[in-house]
């Protein structure tokens, strides 16, 4: 599976540019059948089928994702010391060292630790939504 994911980034990138600004977010691709990785989701308007975390431009244009392989393990789960959502955050970056990118995440991406480690790539600014109990990190 890697080696199409790989195939479609590639493809992706090299037909449309990323644009300055960039968000970051899971999405829902509705399945039906047998998969180890499919997931309930229950805040999806179709429940059943695969988490994919994605960084699209404002135009909907999906640069770089990510499946999620949920409690099963694999490749996308491997924990470090900043999260798994943090992880998540600093794959989906890459690509946009240095280049004056203007990245938006949501509240289940409040951890600090992503950004601190960002630094030295000059992604100018970072804006995300953050719970007040959230904001250590």
């Amino acid at each position: 599976m890697r080696p199409v994911i790989d195939a479609l980034t590639k493809a992706f990138c090299s037909a449309f540019g990323p644009e300055e600004y960039q968000s970051i977010d899971e999405m829902g691709i509705p399945f039906k059948g047998r998969s180890s990785i499919k997931q309930h989701l229950p805040s999806k308007p179709k429940s059943g089928g695969f988490k994919v975390w994605v960084r699209a431009g404002v135009s909907g244009y999906i640069c770089r994702f990510q499946v999620s392989q949920g409690a099963t393990g694999g490749r996308s789960n491997v924990s470090s010391e900043i999260g798994m959502a943090g992880d998540v955050v600093i794959r989906l970056s890459k690509g946009l060292e240095r280049k004056n990118y203007k990245l938006y995440a949501d509240n289940l991406f409040t951890s600090m630790a992503p950004v601190r480690k960002q630094r030295g790539w000059n992604i100018v600014c970072r804006y995300m939504t953050c719970k007040p109990s959230a904001r250590s990190g």
